[in-house]
């Protein structure tokens, strides 16, 4: 279906802001609907209980239900893994019972009650694995089927933003990609269209401190065959100023994804 005659929900989750933007079909002729709502992080072990709360009562408001639904999680509330493929498995069942292996391998049985989102990279590259806890999917299925909303998507930021940045990115034959959010830094490598590492941690410094770091760890770690290179960095252009960034490793800027008219 064409974009402009779908008629679709986003939904923003993240510890401290809830967002929501509704777009109408052409034929509506209504100007999009927007709401948010700040709240305060939940303590472990359900991290994301406050910004589930404050979600239930911003959907028992006018103009929300029935409609579809596109779920973008914070990287707060995704653990990321990158699985090596086995050739002989290649039935979506069967990968998935892979990855869960593997996070069980590094994450213990807590593992059994995550929701696994799989991307099966091209020539034998590994899977990346972003899970997400079972029982916030669950909650938030519950929170949109109460409003009558169908869940089309929903997917941790890495995703979304490469998605949205995928065209602007093709054809580089490295890269890495950083996602800056509130005491939280993703960052991720890509060589010739693969991701080879992924790392997503919180941190309690600026970017422009926690960044160079987290890069040479990660060089020095699980992407010790990388090279330095591109940086791309989405953020707002004051969140960087004071980034100083030694060649051959160079600064890229990339706008932060709009949502409803403010930067999310």
């Amino acid at each position: 279906m064409s974009p402009s005659w779908a008629d679709r929900v986003q939904v923003l989750l993240s510890p401290r802001r809830v967002a929501l933007q509704r777009h109408f079909p052409a034929w509506r002729r209504r100007p999009p609907l927007f709401a948010e709502a700040l709240c305060e992080p939940a303590e472990k072990p359900q991290k994301w209980a406050a910004a589930l709360v404050a979600l239930e009562r911003m959907l028992d408001g006018p103009g929300w239900s029935g409609a579809g639904a596109h779920v973008r999680v914070s990287n707060h509330f995704v653990r990321f893994s990158l699985v090596p493929q086995v050739a002989a498995v290649t039935r979506p069942a069967e990968v998935a019972r892979l990855a869960q292996h593997h996070l069980k391998l590094v994450y213990g049985e807590q593992a059994e009650d995550w929701r696994l989102s799989i991307y099966r990279q091209a020539g034998g590259a590994p899977l990346l694995v972003g899970a997400i806890e079972q029982a916030l999917c669950d909650a938030l299925r519950a929170a949109l089927r109460n409003q009558r909303l169908t869940e089309h998507s929903t997917a941790p930021y890495l995703a979304v933003a490469f998605n949205h940045y995928r065209a602007r990115l093709a054809g580089i034959e490295s890269f890495w990609l950083a996602l800056p959010e509130e005491s939280r830094l993703c960052v991720g490598y890509c060589h010739k269209g693969a991701w080879l590492a992924v790392r997503n941690q919180q941190v309690s410094g600026a970017i422009a401190e926690e960044l160079p770091k987290l890069l040479e760890r990660m060089r020095m770690g699980d992407a010790h065959d990388s090279m330095p290179g591109p940086v791309y960095v989405v953020a707002r252009a004051t969140a960087v100023d004071a980034l100083a960034m030694e060649p051959p490793w160079s600064l890229r800027l990339l706008p932060p994804l709009h949502f409803g008219g403010t930067e999310a």
